[in-house]
């Protein structure tokens, strides 16, 4: 019933450093879904380190040759969409 945030971001994009803080803080407050897509962020482990680093706990998903993001006809990061009622809003 709850909206779904789904946030497209790479740990190479400096606009996603800004952004990254906010979607953490989101998540932990556990009002709604989020899952983050990595966009080409190198290996599991690197991505995880990164995490780690930065203290980042929501959901992701790395997406290392950059196909799911290409499949959701992504342009740049970073990106977001919510899924509520069976519709796709884009921003």
């Amino acid at each position: 019933d709850k909206p779904t945030l789904v946030y497209f971001w790479g740990t190479w994009c400096p606009i996603c450093s800004i952004t990254s803080p906010a979607i953490n803080e989101l998540a932990n407050e556990n009002n709604y879904p989020i899952v983050s897509i990595a966009v080409k962020s190198g290996s599991d482990q690197k991505l995880h380190e990164y995490l780690n680093d930065h203290g980042y706990s929501f959901i992701t998903v790395n997406d290392q040759h950059g196909e799911i993001f290409a499949d959701w006809q992504g342009q740049v990061t970073p990106s977001y969409i919510i899924l509520k009622d069976n519709k796709m809003t884009q921003g």
